[in-house]
Formats: C-alpha cells, structure tokens, sequence
C-alpha cells in the first residue's frame, strides 16, 4: 500500500528537504498567496493528478489506484506545495531521496511530470515568473545515480576501472559532478582502437553478451551495445518536448541500417504512443507515397531531407502532406530552413542534439531558446586541450556522463563545441541549455548525418596506387552537405 504512495509523491515532484515545523520570513506577498492559497493549490494539483492520469507515459503507474488513494494522493501533493510555499502547512512525509528508492524512476517518467505540472500551471493562469520559482523549490527528484554508476561500471566494466586506476581514484573518491574533472576526458576518437586492443567494446561493456539486444557500428569503426534497458537513449524526451504526441504517424527516415538513431528513435515513438513508419534513408518518391497512404503527421530526420520529401510532393503534384511535427538532427538547422518548414508547411519543427555513444543529451522545447539538457547526465563544456570545465557562457567541447548502466560513458568528450547557459527557459523548464553547435575540437567531420574520420580517407587512398596527395573538401550546397575528393 505504501508503494503507490511514495510513487505519486515522486511524480508530484513536490518534497522539499525543509524541518518539519521549520519557520522562515519570506517577502511579502508569499508564492503561497500568489498561487491562490489553499483552494489555488488544490485546484492546481487536481488539474496536475488528472493530466498524469491521462498521460500515455506514466498513466500505467495509476491505473490500479482506488478513488480513496488517489485522493489521498491529492491532499499529500497540496500540503507540499503549501509548505514548500510558505502557506500555513507542515509537510512530514518522507523526503525525496528516500520516497524514490528503488522506483526506477526514468528520464521519460521525469519530463513527463515537469511537462504535465506546467500544463497545470498554464491552466490555472499561474504566471511564468511564479512558476519557475515553484519548480525552483523542488527537491531534487532523482537518486544519486551517479555514485550507483561508478560503481557499477568499476566492477563489471573493465575499461572503465583501467581509466579510474590509471587517475588513481575509485567510486568512492568521485562523489558528485565536480569530482569528474579528476578523470581524464575519453575522446570519441580513441574508442576504435581502444576496442581494438579489448573487443568487442573496449571493456566499457557491462552486461554479458546474452543480455545486448543490438550492437551498432558507427563509422571508425566504433561498436555500440544496446543493452535490455528500455529508454536508454532519452529520444522520448526529446519527441515529447518537439510537439509528438499519442497517435501521431511518423515517418522515420534515418538509417536503419548500423547506426542506432533510426532503432532509438522509433522504440521512443513507441513508448509515447505514436505509430512509427520504418522508411529509412532515400526513396523520395516512395517517402511521398508512403506518407500520404498512412496520412503521416510526423517525420524525424535530417532537415535536408525533409525538405527534399516537400519539394518532390509539390513537383509530383500531390499537394500538401499532412505533416504537422517534426524532429530534425544529425545536420545543422539554420532558422532560415526551420522557417520555412513552420511558415511555409506548417510543420512545428524541433532539433536535438545526440551521439550514437551517449544518446540524446539535449532538446528543444517550443520556445526554441536553447536545447534543455536532459536530467540524467552531467553534461560539461571544457577545455579541448586539457579537459577542465568552463564556466558558464564559455565555448569548448561538450563532455558527457549519461546514466546507461549498459554501456558507461563516463567523461565522454564529444568532439563538439558548444556553449551552455544556466538560465532558466520562459518554457519554465530549469535545466540548463545548449545554446547550438558551433563546430569541431578535431579533424573529425559530419557528412549528411555521417562522420567521417581521416583514417577513413587515408584507407581510400591506400586501395588505389599513384596517389601522390589528397584532399577532402566538404561543403555545403543549399541546404545539402556535399563531399569532394581531390587527389
């Protein structure tokens, strides 16, 4: 009986760490009065309980609730925000770190509950400003996973322990994100030849070959488990976040064969609720075809791509597809690009940011001020020369550590630079942002959603006899990336 209660308080997302009968003066007037008080809160919090109900991401953990319960549930959550507030209220529940142990709680479960409490909030006309400052007061509302990685990762993932040994540390010496910066970053350019010396996956594997359900193979090579875990790769955040929604039919175009974005994304599709169509890479005249027999409202690929599949239905002749939504990556999207797609097509159009390593990292809401980092990362902008983290608003690479218990990156350096800003979204979101792409730390290139690395080239060279020198040109024509080989 206890446990669907600790449940609902988790996804209330509403303890705060406070004394029990703890007391403070606070300025005039007070969150608790601007929010209405008592019947505001309530009023609040019966919007908020209905739309978890009726979420397709988290409505399952409800479904076996009695109305007694789910009552309950309701005047626990008002008597938090109360107090978390500075209402007349004593909250002496248990705190979130202890409510939420053993939950499972994941990244979906996370943004579905921020995503439904604004919804709420929007619904009862809260301002913006009010409610940044509740979501500002909230506990933090996942485990230390972090910690449980480390120590996962050193004990069944051999590569991992070799890095931690080799700075002369252990789990217990990393405590939080700050004593990251002790290791030394690991460059996406290493991971072929460290796979090499210790196959299939460099020891950064940490379940037994019977448990992956996919291997990827990115260009290098680089070989990429997918472990039994469900939602791994976060895209679900990110889909949800662009504008997809339950029912919606979506074309996915990226490739499906080797590399995991098409698999992830579509497995994410699914878990929102939303049909996915396998189309793949290619075949426009097809993709015209397809999307208009399955009346298709959704498309997530390259932007380049997309735009393609819209000039072939007006050259074809088919009028106006009926896409509404999609998500785009893996290319730049100039806001010339995403313009026409909304103004022209009406077509609501939202990017990520991602690497077949770490999964998505970074999204896109619908106030298109950033992407939101997700919550189950340490992501870093550090120098590209020696690893050290940068502050706030400076350019450098982006480094990662995601919470995959599959395959633990932990301190992954990207390759690319960014910039990260803390200040909060007008979305209402509180997560930092990335403020775009803005290039490469290494010699390492994007080609239509491919890398290519200069081995890559060298070991083209090499087939052929004669070849004196050689130069790769990329470039970019209209909206296209294009390659050209100079020999």
């Amino acid at each position: 009986m206890k446990r669907w209660l600790q449940w609902g308080m988790v996804l209330m997302m509403l303890t705060v760490t406070l004394g029990a009968c703890a007391t403070m003066s606070e300025p005039e007037p007070t969150l608790y009065k601007r929010l209405g008080g008592r019947e505001g809160i309530r009023g609040v919090v019966d919007d908020f309980v209905a739309f978890l109900v009726a979420d397709p991401r988290v409505k399952d953990r409800f479904t076996k609730l009695t109305p007694a319960q789910v009552e309950k549930l309701k005047t626990n959550a008002s008597d938090q925000i109360c107090d978390a507030t500075g209402g007349p209220c004593s909250y002496l529940g248990k705190d979130m770190k202890a409510a939420h142990t053993g939950m499972n709680i994941t990244e979906a479960d996370w943004s579905a509950t921020v995503e439904d409490l604004i919804k709420a909030l929007d619904k009862r006309n809260v301002a913006k400003k009010d409610q940044q400052e509740l979501i500002g007061l909230l506990a933090p509302m996942k485990k230390d996973w972090l910690t449980s990685l480390l120590e996962l990762a050193w004990e069944k993932a051999p590569g991992v322990r070799r890095r931690l040994e080799r700075a002369g540390v252990g789990p217990k010496d990393l405590r939080g994100p700050d004593d990251l910066a002790r290791l030394p970053v690991i460059k996406k350019s290493e991971m072929p030849d460290l796979q090499k010396a210790d196959p299939p996956f460099g020891g950064f594997c940490t379940v037994p070959m019977r448990r992956v359900r996919r291997i990827f193979v990115s260009p290098g090579p680089i070989l990429e488990p997918m472990g039994p875990e469900i939602s791994e790769w976060h895209a679900e955040t990110c889909l949800f976040a662009g504008g997809f929604r339950p029912g919606d039919v979506v074309i996915d175009t990226f490739l499906y064969h080797l590399v995991p974005a098409a698999h992830e994304i579509d497995e994410a599709l699914n878990l929102i609720g939303c049909t996915a169509v396998p189309t793949g890479v290619g075949n426009t005249d097809t993709q015209v075809a397809v999307a208009r027999a399955v009346r298709a409202t959704g498309y997530v690929g390259t932007p380049s791509f997309l735009m393609t599949i819209l000039q072939r239905a007006k050259e074809m002749g088919v009028g106006r597809l009926g896409l509404e939504v999609a998500q785009v990556g893996a290319e730049p999207l100039p806001e010339s690009l995403r313009n026409q797609f909304e103004e022209e097509h009406g077509i609501m159009t939202r990017q990520g940011f991602g690497t077949a390593d770490l999964g998505l990292v970074a999204y896109e809401c619908p106030e298109k001020a950033g992407m939101h980092l997700i919550e189950d990362a340490v992501v870093q902008v550090c120098d590209p020369q020696t690893g050290e983290p940068l502050p706030y608003g400076q350019i450098g690479e982006l480094v990662a550590t995601v919470h995959n218990t599959t395959y633990p990156m932990i301190r992954f350096g990207t390759g690319d630079l960014t910039i990260i800003d803390d200040a909060r979204c007008p979305c209402g979101r509180t997560s930092a942002r990335m403020l775009g792409w803005r290039g490469r730390a290494d010699e390492v290139t994007k080609v239509r959603g491919m890398f290519i690395h200069p081995r890559q080239a060298d070991e083209v060279v090499a087939r052929a006899s004669g070849i004196a020198k050689y130069q790769v040109v990329v470039g970019r024509e209209g909206h296209q990336d294009s390659l050209l080989f100079r020999v």
